[in-house]
């Protein structure tokens, strides 16, 4: 296959009709997704419909997103005395921007997609009660051999978005553990960007 006939992006429907597709012509399909496929992978809008046209399936799961890329950045989602909970949400919705996640002292809050508005979910995040100058990074392209992080403060986080040149795919932690990726970053700290 040439690289004209490869398409960058397949809607969901359309995904979903070839997986209905390949199977009924008895064929085995492996839908390979990055991270877990249940959390923001879309596979639960998979296996339904596979469950609506009667075909077998199996799930296996895999790393989240949110796991894998705080490992390689130096992020503890959750640690004594800093992070007892773990929100995992989306910063874009088909219908815009999320609502976010009010402050709650003790967690580490991470935001799947909604790079495009940084600036504005960082503005909401501050309303919902978050201090202007809780630790966030952004990492990009986790655990991808150009991974990137860039740390800074969520009052500076449209800036550093927009000065950086943040991009899909990434991924955005919020709160104390966040501050962590500076030191402990174990992966590429090379392409470490503390922004003031």
């Amino acid at each position: 296959m040439d690289n004209k006939t490869i398409k960058k992006t397949i809607k969901q429907p359309d995904i979903n009709a070839l997986l209905i597709g390949h199977v009924r012509a008895g064929k085995r399909v492996c839908r390979l997704k990055g991270g877990d496929p249940m959390i923001f992978g879309r596979g639960g809008e998979e296996v339904e419909a596979l469950v609506e046209a009667g075909l077998p399936f199996q799930v296996v799961p895999g790393v989240s997103a949110a796991q894998g890329c705080a490992c390689y950045a130096g992020i503890p989602l959750t640690l004594r005395g800093a992070a007892q909970s773990v929100v995992l949400t989306t910063g874009h919705t088909e219908r815009g921007i999320a609502e976010v996640a009010d402050f709650s002292p003790g967690q580490t809050l991470v935001l799947y997609m909604g790079v495009a508005k940084y600036a504005v979910l960082a503005d909401r995040l501050i309303e919902r009660g978050y201090d202007r100058l809780t630790p966030v990074a952004v990492v990009e392209r986790g655990t991808a051999k150009d991974q990137r992080v860039i740390c800074t403060i969520l009052e500076k986080l449209g800036d550093a978005s927009e000065t950086h040149a943040v991009e899909s795919p990434a991924l955005l932690y919020v709160g104390e553990t966040s501050q962590f990726a500076r030191d402990h970053g174990w992966f590429a700290p090379d392409r470490l960007i503390i922004h003031p």
